[in-house]
């Protein structure tokens, strides 16, 4: 399941702002936060968790929605 939100944008239509980019956001913030403990294990943990989740949210924003025909007629 993947959850969008609608926003109308002058001049371009309809965008769609997709829970891909709140995912990369955060794992932008947790690799941060990750960095600035390194010295301890804990740190490695966390920088590789954050790291992980902006990986994961840049490639599921290049992934093809699946479209089920059974819905739309």
């Amino acid at each position: 399941m993947q959850l969008h939100a609608v926003i109308s944008l002058p001049g371009r239509g309809v965008a769609f702002v997709t829970v891909n980019w709140i995912i990369f956001g955060l794992g932008v913030i947790v690799s941060l936060l990750g960095y600035y403990l390194i010295p301890s294990d804990w740190g490695y943990g966390i920088l590789g968790f954050g790291l992980a989740h902006i990986l994961l949210g840049i490639l599921s924003m290049f992934r093809r929605p699946v479209r089920d025909e059974k819905a739309s007629s």
